[in-house]
């Protein structure tokens, strides 16, 4: 899940704690970790469908709003929409959020991703990134003829397996990737 500037300060502040979202499906899971850069991260305590118009003010003071019309407007929905409504907490920097997958085991899935793929990718991302961190992955698709949706899926699943980061603009390596390359 990625969060505005803004959104972050409340989070960290402890005055955000729910965000409604747009999605055609759920794009978080209950119980996931989401990875707040610069610091931090929020874990998903619930994930569930609502009308816009069953939005209280409670909790859209929870989303960081002034009011359910700043909520409805932002969201640019009217109040007959669906919307999802994503609870979470924050959890500091410094708290453990997951171990790394061993890095033969992160090679060995990274291997078989690029086994099934029609045309191997995984690698040349992976060495995209790390030429180019914070760069966009609108500027990165092209290197692979795709469409960003298309690229920005595939970086997803790089990063389930720990390999890459999120950040503001842009990806990076992180240091499970970091090895996987160095091998």
């Amino acid at each position: 899940m990625q969060f505005t500037k803004d959104f972050k300060v409340g989070i960290r502040a402890g005055q955000v704690s729910v965000s409604f979202r747009t999605w055609q499906s759920p794009h978080a899971k209950v119980d996931g970790l989401y990875k707040l850069h610069p610091e931090g991260a929020v874990r998903v305590t619930s994930v569930e469908q609502v009308v816009a118009d069953a939005i209280t003010a409670v909790d859209a003071a929870a989303a960081g709003f002034d009011s359910v019309a700043a909520l409805h407007e932002f969201l640019a929905v009217d109040a007959a929409e669906w919307v999802f409504r994503v609870a979470f907490d924050y959890v500091p920097e410094g708290v453990p959020i997951a171990e790394p997958l061993p890095l033969d085991v992160a090679i060995a899935k990274l291997d078989k991703m690029e086994s099934r793929a029609a045309s191997p990718w995984a690698y040349a991302a992976l060495n995209a990134i790390s030429e180019n961190p914070g760069t966009r992955a609108g500027d990165l698709a092209p290197q692979f003829s795709w469409e960003t949706p298309k690229f920005k899926s595939h970086i997803r699943r790089l990063k389930k397996l720990g390999l890459t980061e999120s950040l503001e603009v842009g990806y990076r390596l992180s240091p499970l990737g970091q090895a996987v390359m160095n091998r």
